[in-house]
């Protein structure tokens, strides 16, 4: 049984197999580009991963092509997406950014620590609002509101 391998790099696809073939070589561990968190959109046709790198990548799964490149203030620590509207949340430390998709732009940012380091390693759309769960067992309740 022939099996497709592919892995998805930084906004490139690689075949393993044809890779072999050629014997191209292949750099595919690059713990500067480690992806820390994964989120699909309802329907399941974006992808939305980002990681050490400070950089958040929106793919669309269906014609499997990166549609934004989204740079963040630090490391990516947890993401969601949004259940009834078109946002991101990216938790980098310290604070929640919200992305609109739609609109290719930062929206607003939650700040739940001006001192120090912490973490909001949990992140989950309810409807209109955010939980998030930070490393000093908090659990916020974030309500997401346009003005």
């Amino acid at each position: 049984m022939n099996v497709l391998r592919r892995l998805l790099v930084v906004r490139a696809y690689v075949d393993y197999d044809k890779a072999k073939e050629t014997k191209m070589p292949v750099r595919d561990y690059d713990v500067d580009c480690a992806v820390k968190a994964i989120s699909f959109s309802k329907d399941g046709s974006l992808l939305a991963y980002g990681g050490r790198n400070a950089k958040v990548y929106l793919v669309n799964l269906v014609g499997n092509e990166t549609l934004q490149t989204i740079d963040v203030p630090s490391k990516v620590i947890a993401l969601a997406s949004g259940e009834n509207q078109p946002l991101i949340a990216v938790s980098v430390p310290n604070k929640i950014l919200l992305w609109h998709i739609i609109e290719s732009k930062l929206i607003g940012e939650y700040v739940f620590c001006q001192s120090g380091e912490h973490y909001c390693y949990s992140l989950v759309f309810i409807g209109d609002e955010i939980m998030a769960g930070i490393d000093n067992g908090d659990l916020l309740r974030i309500e997401v509101a346009r003005n």
